[in-house]
């Protein structure tokens, strides 16, 4: 089994096309874009306004399409990618980035102690085999009273990509569903980790993607996806501020405030 770090290495040239579709605002072309949309709209409303000075740290930066946004709206930024295939395309893709796109893992940070006002790691945290040790890792360069923005999947998804994900894991043939190691995290255990780690989990914000059984008919018949997709997004949309059916969505978006 590939290990993430070598799957999105290959895949880079790839990511950087999704984020072009995504850049377009052509959010119901792809589940990528339209994930990554409503990831934005729940960032959007729990992300600080950028003043002089704030450093912004990405960690898991990828093709460097949010770390170049947030530069551009101006924060200090600096992004941490494993994979050699994401830094690159980052720096193809946004020279305005060089020297600020760092080698590196959220489990070793190459960052000083508390050298960062807000870290982000978008589709990161599944993929971390030991989540205290990364919040441990993130508290020490978080300064006291600084956030952490992540998405994490809750086990309940709507679409269940976690027990597909585990069907693929012991070979079941899925197509659509990488063969990768991924974790899964309630909000509770969310919660849990974060206690134990130094910070106050502050606020989870459910968020929809789309994933199987759309993903299926986005690949076979793109079209008819996207329009399945626009009829399907009000119902998404308001399954996300249900407060008795948030369990279920796709992603969470959590903030995570370090304790003093």
């Amino acid at each position: 089994m590939r290990t993430a770090i070598e799957y999105h290495s290959d895949k880079a040239a790839d990511f950087a096309e999704w984020h072009e579709v995504l850049e377009r605002r052509d959010y119901f072309a792809s589940s990528f874009a339209y994930g990554r949309w409503r990831i934005r709209e729940a960032l959007r409303a729990l992300l600080p306004l950028p003043v002089p000075g704030l450093h912004f740290v990405d960690i898991g930066c990828g093709t460097g399409h949010e770390l170049a946004l947030f530069l551009a709206q101006g924060y200090e930024v600096t992004g941490v990618e494993p994979a050699e295939g994401m830094r690159a395309e980052a720096l193809r893709l946004h020279p305005e980035l060089a020297g600020r796109v760092l080698e590196g893992s959220g489990e070793a940070l190459p960052l000083a102690d508390e050298a960062a006002d807000v870290v982000l790691s978008i589709e990161v945290v599944r993929y971390i085999v030991d989540l205290a040790r990364f919040a441990r890792e993130v508290g020490r360069v978080l300064r006291s009273g600084g956030a952490w923005f992540f998405t994490a999947t809750p086990p309940t998804n709507w679409c269940l990509h976690p027990l597909l994900s585990i069907l693929r894991s012991r070979g079941v043939p899925l197509p659509h569903v990488q063969r990768l190691r991924m974790f899964w995290h309630s909000a509770g255990l969310l919660r849990r980790v974060l206690s134990e780690t130094g910070f106050e989990m502050e606020t989870v914000l459910p968020v929809n993607y789309i994933d199987f059984p759309c993903l299926a008919l986005y690949r076979a018949l793109p079209r008819a996806g996207a329009l399945w997709a626009k009829m399907l997004h009000p119902a998404w949309s308001w399954m996300e501020r249900h407060r008795l059916l948030g369990w279920a969505a796709g992603y969470y978006v959590v903030k995570a405030v370090k304790r003093g």
